[in-house]
């Protein structure tokens, strides 16, 4: 259901070419990262870097753990899942 929502946003509008640029380049580095994954991003496409799609990704508290950089801020409409498996 969660993904299903993501998928159906609209293009979200960043408030400068430059913020959109770093978003774009932030996400490329998050996406590239182990211990997580994309899952889900808005369906609409665009071209202008002032108009950026919703990311999902996900990941695990080990990953979290072992990764800090995973907590740091993408700064745009992005979001880390974070789930825990108890014992």
């Amino acid at each position: 259901m969660l993904r299903t929502g993501v998928e159906g946003l609209p293009l979200q509008t960043m408030l400068a070419r430059s913020i959109g640029e770093k978003y774009t380049a932030a996400v490329r580095v998050r996406s590239a990262e182990g211990g997580v994954r994309l899952s889900a991003k808005s369906a609409a496409e665009g071209t202008l870097a002032t108009r950026q799609p919703v990311m999902l990704f996900a990941s695990e508290v080990p990953s979290l753990l072992n990764n800090p950089s995973l907590a740091e801020e993408v700064f745009g409409p992005t979001t880390l899942l974070v789930t825990y498996k108890g014992q």
